[in-house]
């Protein structure tokens, strides 16, 4: 089941989803960011014991998320791939033979390396009529922007006193920023601190979006 919340965001409407994505209806579009494709296989490689499994969880996640909204384009806003091609890229190979029907663009991140690869359109930056998308917040906004990079987080206090933390949408009059969609990446939980902006958090927790 999907839980999502609905935004109005620089005039367009967007819903918000506890599979750390967004569907923009007017366009058709399901909109996310930072999947990492063949980060485990890499630490793996570098000696670092990692469990399996993480790729197939994130790709069965994007799977559930096609199928309910059922997008025409997938806007990838950066770092859909982690490293070097390995036994984790030829996972997403597969996978993305069921979905190559479907218009997808990626605005490259800092870790893009080969994604024509896979016949994707690839942007350093994609503006449309109202909206900015970049990886990287960018230091002048002409116009507000969806963005991601930071894989942002909050840390929430138990009644045991113990420290859960969970990853979150951030979003403020002219920015949004992204959670990472997979779910082997950290968290930054001291980004919107440090901002002069104020952002409203949108808690991701594994059956539910929470507005906080």
């Amino acid at each position: 089941m999907i839980s999502e919340i609905s935004i109005n965001f620089a005039g367009e409407q967007l819903k918000l989803n506890q599979y750390r994505s967004i569907f923009w209806d007017k366009e058709k579009s399901l909109i996310l960011s930072d999947l990492h494709l063949g980060k485990t296989a890499h630490f793996r490689k570098n000696g670092i014991a990692l469990p399996n499994g993480v790729i197939e969880k994130d790709l069965e996640n994007l799977q559930k998320v096609i199928k309910h909204y059922e997008p025409k384009k997938i806007i990838i806003v950066g770092d859909l791939f982690h490293a070097e091609l390995n036994s984790e890229i030829e996972i997403f190979r597969k996978w993305f033979e069921d979905f190559n029907t479907i218009k997808w663009l990626l605005v490259k991140g800092n870790h893009d390396r080969f994604s024509e690869k896979f016949g994707m359109e690839e942007t350093e930056i994609y503006e449309t009529e109202n909206l900015i998308f970049s990886h990287e917040s960018l230091d002048s906004l002409q116009k507000p922007q969806i963005g991601g990079h930071i894989h942002p987080g909050v840390t929430l206090i138990a009644q045991n006193r113990q420290k859960l933390k969970f990853p979150c949408f951030l979003v403020s009059e002219n920015q949004i920023i992204l959670p990472a969609f997979s779910q082997f990446t950290g968290l930054d939980i001291n980004f919107e601190k440090k901002q002069s902006s104020t952002f409203k958090k949108y808690i991701i927790t594994a059956e539910k979006l929470i507005e906080w």
